[in-house]
């Protein structure tokens, strides 16, 4: 997983994003609960204007309880998703 991880990131310096994504992916298969691979996705996702698909992601790990929001909400990065009305949702009920 961590291997996957590393790939992952050298995948993404050297502008392989699809490639990056997948690795990432295929991290969180191995271990859900990876904070640091979804993060990471979750990143490149927005950046390459996927919104629906990182929506679909972090509804994935909400459900299955694996996801830190307090590290994604505090990444400047991310402050477009964060402005999702579907994530505020997201985030709201798992607060609760």
């Amino acid at each position: 997983m961590i291997a996957r991880h590393n790939l992952a990131e050298a995948l993404a310096r050297t502008g392989d994003l699809d490639g990056a994504m997948q690795q990432f992916r295929e991290a969180l298969a191995i271990q859900p609960d990876f904070t640091p691979a979804r993060h990471r996705l979750l990143v490149l996702l927005t950046e390459t204007d996927q919104l629906d698909r990182a929506i679909s992601e972090l509804r994935d790990a909400a459900s299955r309880e694996v996801i830190e929001w307090s590290g994604l909400v505090a990444d400047p990065r991310l402050e477009e998703l964060f402005k999702d009305p579907r994530v505020v949702v997201l985030r709201d009920k798992a607060q609760e």
